[in-house]
C-alpha cells in the first residue's frame, strides 16, 4: 500500500529585496561606476558613514552641504596653520608665539591632523563619483581659497595704510614752522603752541585706530 504524501510546493526568491524609496535604489553603495548622478542612476549613496544612506532628497541636499562646507573647513585650517606657523594676527592676539616651543608644536600638529582628517574624508567623498558631491568639493574650496586671500590681502592693505597714516603724522609732525627760523617772539610762541594741523591729526587719528597700529603690526 502506497500513500502518496502531498508535496510540499515552496517558491524561494531567487533575489534578495532589496531596499527601495521615491528617491532612490539599493541599501547603499560607496562607488558607483563613473561619475553619475544618484538619483538619476537610482542607486543610493553612501556618505562617509554607514547609516548615512543619502535615499531621501533631504538627506542628499544635508550631504551637498556637507560636504562644500568640509572644503571650506579644510582651506580654513590651511589659513589657520599658515598663519599660526608665521606667527600673524589672530594668533598674535593669542600669544601663540609666546607659548613654550612643545606646545606650540603640538598646537600645530594637532591643526594639520584635523586638516587631513577632513582631507581624507574629501578623497573618500570624490570616490563616490556622485557629480553634485564632487561639484560641491570644488566649491567650497574654491569658495574657501578666494575668501581667505581677500582676508590676507585685507590685512595687508591695512598694514599699508597704518604705515602710510605713521610716515604722514611723522612727516607733518616733524616740519617746522617758516616763523620760528626768525627771532623768537610772542606771536611765534602762540602758533607753536597751537594745536596740531588738520592734516596731522587726521593722519595720527588713522594711525591710532588702525589695528595694525594698536600692536598687530605683524599683519
Amino acid at each position: 500500500m502506497s500513500m502518496q504524501m502531498p508535496s510540499m510546493a515552496t517558491s524561494m526568491p531567487t533575489t534578495m529585496p532589496m531596499g527601495t524609496s521615491d528617491f532612490c535604489e539599493g541599501t547603499g553603495m560607496v562607488m558607483q561606476k563613473g561619475f553619475r548622478v544618484s538619483f538619476t542612476n537610482g542607486m543610493c549613496i553612501i556618505w562617509l558613514f554607514e547609516g548615512a544612506v543619502l535615499d531621501t532628497a533631504g538627506k542628499y541636499t544635508g550631504a551637498v552641504i556637507g560636504t562644500f562646507l568640509l572644503a571650506f573647513a579644510n582651506e580654513g585650517i590651511r589659513w589657520l596653520r599658515s598663519r599660526a606657523m608665521s606667527g600673524k594676527a589672530p594668533f598674535t592676539r593669542c600669544h601663540l608665539s609666546d607659548m613654550p616651543a612643545f606646545a606650540r608644536d603640538v598646537v600645530l600638529a594637532l591643526m594639520y591632523g584635523f586638516q587631513m582628517l577632513i582631507a581624507y574624508w574629501l578623497m573618500l567623498i570624490v570616490m563616490t563619483y556622485e557629480v553634485f558631491l564632487f561639484t560641491a568639493i570644488l566649491l567650497g574650496l574654491t569658495a574657501g581659497y578666494l575668501t581667505f586671500n581677500y582676508v590676507d590681502r585685507r590685512a595687508k592693505e591695512a598694514a599699508t595704510d597704518c604705515n602710510c597714516a605713521v610716515s604722514a603724522a611723522k612727516t607733518v609732525g616733524s616740519n617746522t614752522p617758516p616763523q620760528l627760523a626768525s627771532e623768537g617772539s610772542q606771536n611765534n610762541l602762540t602758533e607753536a603752541l597751537a594745536p596740531m594741523p588738520e592734516t596731522a591729526t587726521a593722519a595720527w587719528k588713522v594711525s591710532s585706530s588702525t589695528p595694525c597700529c594698536n600692536g598687530d603690526c605683524s599683519c
